[in-house]
């Protein structure tokens, strides 16, 4: 069935390795790592590779439960040797702006200006549409509902929200 990857800048070198999978479940045996509770046949999930056992996995999650429990934004306090993910940035200095993206032990480290927008829409817009058909949760979450989000500073959390909201489909 349908299989959306994160989204991307097409005037911008980037990973493919480090975008999101996000795709109907095609069988209802795996089970969301924030929930714990089994993905149902068809129902929306999140996808992301991660290190375990000496090798690379693709974990799921519900969409909510993604948002919810495997990403946080963070201004850096000081540099880290860490390079974004996405675009291949070399290096984070202090007061760069961070998306975290974390399951167990694995964290994967993105520029947050150049990548928020490419890797969480799409997380949203599913969130978003299984609500108008019923199927979502009672709250739909928003940018501003992001882990780390209340601890930046009004200009910070700015900067991030209009980067997300540049794909039109959030409302701030």
């Amino acid at each position: 069935e349908t299989k959306i990857i994160t989204e991307h800048n097409d005037n911008m070198e980037y990973n493919e390795d480090a975008l999101l999978l996000i795709q109907p479940a095609t069988s209802g045996r795996a089970s969301c790592k924030g929930c714990r509770e089994k993905i149902m046949k068809g129902e929306h999930r999140v996808g992301m590779q991660i290190w375990s056992s000496g090798r690379q996995i693709m974990v799921w999650h519900h969409p909510l439960c993604f948002l919810q429990t495997a990403v946080r934004v963070e201004k850096l306090v000081k540099n880290s040797r860490a390079a974004c993910k996405y675009s291949g940035r070399s290096k984070f200095t202090t007061g760069d702006l961070r998306l975290v993206l974390e399951v167990g032990l694995t964290k994967n480290y993105y520029y947050a200006p150049i990548a928020i927008d490419p890797m969480l829409s799409p997380v949203f817009r599913i969130i978003g549409e299984n609500s108008k058909e019923g199927d979502g949760e009672d709250e739909i979450p928003t940018p501003n509902s992001l882990k780390g989000m209340d601890e930046l500073e009004v200009k910070d959390r700015d900067i991030l929200l209009k980067a997300l909201s540049s794909s039109n489909i959030l409302k701030k």
